[in-house]
């Protein structure tokens, strides 16, 4: 991934009911790398608006092993920190979203990582306990 802002795909949870986010970053090369969640209506991101989380769970450690910390997110955005090889998730269910709205879509967006991100994968499951 380059160090230019990144604006993932649009996934729709439609007939899903949760997406869990995961963010791997590798060694932090400067510029402010925040992550913010946006919704939408469908796909062509019609009527985007920011999304609404305030957790998120880390852990530093490219290893599989460890465990991962809850974490507060303030105003609905935090900055990857500036620690190599740490693993960021979101999740987020489908009825967090304005579903009586129409919003059943979201998108991640991540501005200026400076060649610091190595992955940014989202997972959908049709069940909580994924």
């Amino acid at each position: 991934i380059t160090g230019a802002a990144q604006v993932a795909d649009y996934v729709s949870l439609k007939n899903y009911s949760v997406c869990v986010i995961t963010l791997q970053q590798g060694a932090w090369a400067g510029g402010t790398p925040a992550v913010t969640l946006t919704q939408s209506q469908d796909v062509a991101a019609t009527g985007e608006k920011a999304l609404s989380f305030d957790t998120r769970w880390t852990k530093v450690g490219a290893a599989t092993s460890g465990t991962f910390v809850k974490t507060a997110v303030t105003s609905d955005t935090f900055n990857l920190p500036n620690v190599a090889n740490t693993i960021n998730k979101i999740y987020v269910r489908a009825e967090e979203l304005d579903t009586d709205k129409g919003f059943d879509v979201l998108c991640v967006k991540v501005a200026t990582p400076g060649g610091t991100l190595r992955s940014l994968r989202r997972s959908i499951s049709a069940s909580h306990y994924d």
